[in-house]
């Protein structure tokens, strides 16, 4: 029988296929989505994790004096400064996720 004609003919047999249509950039796509997705929970891990080690909770309290306010500062120095490159970083992982997300 002939190509076209089969594709005439309803009684002729027809491949029926099952699942997704393989696509070669489906194994890539679907690993960037999954990391989107995940720097989420990366970004708030790192901001919630470092924001005590910072030694700046609870924040001092506005009737305090400046003196006390740059003793304060000056005595978490080190983990102010090791603390905020990871906040800004999970700051900029935060747009990654937003992005994931909406589609």
């Amino acid at each position: 029988m002939s190509k076209a004609m089969a594709m005439n003919n309803p009684t002729s047999e027809r491949k029926v296929t099952t699942g997704r249509a393989r696509n070669p950039r489906s194994a890539s796509w679907n690993v960037f989505e999954r990391l989107t997705i995940l720097s989420g929970p990366i970004a708030l891990g790192l901001f919630f994790v470092l924001l005590p080690a910072s030694s700046t909770l609870p924040p001092p309290s506005p009737s305090k004096s400046a003196e006390w306010i740059v003793n304060h500062y000056t005595k978490n120095e080190d983990g102010i400064k090791t603390s905020v490159p990871f906040m800004l970083a999970a700051g900029a992982i935060w747009p990654i996720f937003a992005a994931g997300i909406s589609g």
